[in-house]
C-alpha cells in the first residue's frame, strides 16, 4: 500500500524537525539544571581571564543619591527652546535609542542624562545660527539698539535696493556687507549726533531656518519604569521596580530576603554590561547593628544585587569568577525571564552560591562553610 501525504502536512513535518534540531544545536551548549545539587555547571580548572573587563569598586565616601536619570526607550522628552514657541515639541524615545525634534532630526537619547541630550540639541541648533548666506537679503529684518538710547531702538525691512532707513542715521545700504561693517559705518553716522555711540544692528533672517543663541529646555515627560535585578537568597528573584533613592535594603526587602541569607556579604554589581563594571560587597548585618552606615548604598536603574547565603572572603575573585562563569547563565535567564522559567532561577542561585564558596575557600585555612 502506497501512503501519500498532503504536501502541506509533508512540509510541516519537516518545519518541524528542523526546529527541533535548530533547538538541540542551540541549548546543547546552555548548561541544564539536572538536580537539587546542581552539579551540572562545573568550574574549569584553568585561570580565570577578565582580560576583557577593567573592575573597580563603587565608591560609598560620597553615597550620593540614586544617580541622574538616564533616558530610556518610550520615555517622553520635552524640547523648548526660550523665544522659539514654535519649537517646542514632545518626543519619544524609540528603540533605536534616538528621539526627533523639529530642525534638530534625530538625537541620541537612551542611556542619556538630560544635561547631555540638551547640550546635542542646542550644539545642532547653533549650527543654524548661521544662515546658508551669512548677507542680509530683501525681506530681512534689522533691529537697531544703542545704549542708553531706547528712544533710537527701532526696527527696518530690507528693501528691494538692498537698504534699510535708520532715525538719525538715514538710508543705509546694507546688503553685500559683513555686520561688522555695516555697525561701524552705524556708529561713525550716530558719533555726528551723539557722543562716544554705542550701537549696534541685529538682524532677524526672513524664510531662512536660523535660532540665534538657542537656551535649550529638556524635561521628562512620562518615565517608563526603572528596575535592579536581585538574585540569591530571595523569594522573589528577578526585575524589581526602582522608586527614588531606593537603597540596597530596601530593594531587598521587596524581595523578601531568605533567612540563610548572608546579610553581610550582599552584593551589587553596576554597570553590568559595560566593559568597566563596577562592584561593592555590601555589610549590610553591620549596618543593621549600627557598624557600618555607609554600606546600605542607593541602588541605581540596571543594578544587579547578588544575595548568597556564603561568606565571600575574596570580593575581588569571585567578581573575576561572576563574570567568567555566572554571567553567561544570568544572560540566559535574563533573555528567558519572562518564560518565568523556575529551574534557571534555581540554577543561578547555586551558581552564585558556588562562586562565594569558592571565593571563601581560595584564602581560609580550614574553611567552615555556613
Amino acid at each position: 500500500m502506497n501512503w501519500h501525504f498532503p504536501t502541506c502536512f509533508s512540509k510541516s513535518i519537516i518545519v518541524f524537525f528542523s526546529l527541533i534540531l535548530c533547538g538541540c544545536q542551540t541549548f546543547s551548549k546552555i548548561p541544564v539544571y539536572n538536580s537539587e545539587k546542581d552539579e551540572s555547571v562545573v568550574p574549569p580548572t584553568e585561570p580565570l581571564d577578565t582580560s576583557e573587563y577593567k573592575f573597580s569598586e563603587i565608591p560609598i565616601d560620597k553615597p550620593g543619591v540614586g544617580g541622574a536619570l538616564r533616558f530610556r526607550m518610550q520615555d517622553r522628552i520635552k524640547l523648548s527652546v526660550w523665544g522659539y514657541p514654535e519649537l517646542d515639541h514632545v518626543a519619544e524615545v524609540q528603540a533605536n535609542g534616538k528621539a526627533t525634534f523639529p530642525l534638530v532630526g534625530e538625537v541620541n537619547v537612551a542611556g542619556q542624562t538630560a544635561g547631555v541630550v540638551r547640550g546635542e540639541v542646542r550644539k545642532k541648533l547653533q549650527e543654524l545660527s548661521q544662515p546658508e548666506s551669512p548677507e542680509l537679503r530683501f525681506g530681512d529684518i534689522v533691529n537697531l539698539f544703542v545704549w542708553q538710547h531706547e528712544e533710537l531702538a527701532y526696527s527696518a525691512a530690507v528693501q528691494p535696493d538692498g537698504s534699510i532707513t535708520l532715525p538719525l542715521v538715514g538710508p543705509l545700504k546694507v546688503t553685500g556687507k559683513p555686520l561688522s561693517e555695516l555697525n561701524t559705518e552705524l556708529n561713525k553716522r550716530l558719533a555726528e549726533h551723539i557722543t562716544n555711540p554705542r550701537g549696534w544692528l541685529i538682524p532677524e533672517v526672513q524664510a531662512r531656518k536660523v535660532v540665534q543663541d538657542p537656551v535649550v529646555s529638556i524635561l521628562p515627560v512620562k518615565l517608563t519604569e526603572r528596575q535592579a535585578t536581585v538574585i540569591g537568597e530571595v523569594f522573589v528573584q528577578g526585575q524589581q521596580s526602582l522608586k527614588p533613592d531606593m537603597r540596597v535594603l530596601d530593594l531587598l526587602a521587596n524581595a523578601r530576603m531568605k533567612n540563610d541569607a548572608s546579610l553581610d556579604n550582599v552584593i551589587v554589581i553596576r554597570n553590568y554590561n559595560s566593559a568597566e563594571p563596577q562592584y561593592r560587597k555590601c555589610e549590610l548585618g553591620k549596618y543593621l547593628k549600627g557598624q557600618a552606615p555607609m554600606q546600605n548604598i542607593y541602588i541605581r536603574e540596571g543594578d544587579l544585587v547578588l544575595v548568597p547565603k556564603t561568606t565571600i572572603a575574596q570580593v575581588g575573585y569571585f567578581i573575576e569568577v561572576f563574570f567568567t562563569r555566572t554571567k553567561p547563565v544570568f544572560d540566559w535567564y535574563l533573555a528567558g525571564q519572562q518564560a518565568a522559567n523556575y529551574n534557571s532561577i534555581r540554577q543561578l542561585t547555586n551558581s552564585v552560591n558556588r562562586a562565594a564558596k569558592e571565593a571563601f575557600e581560595l584564602n581560609t585555612a580550614n574553611p567552615t562553610i555556613p
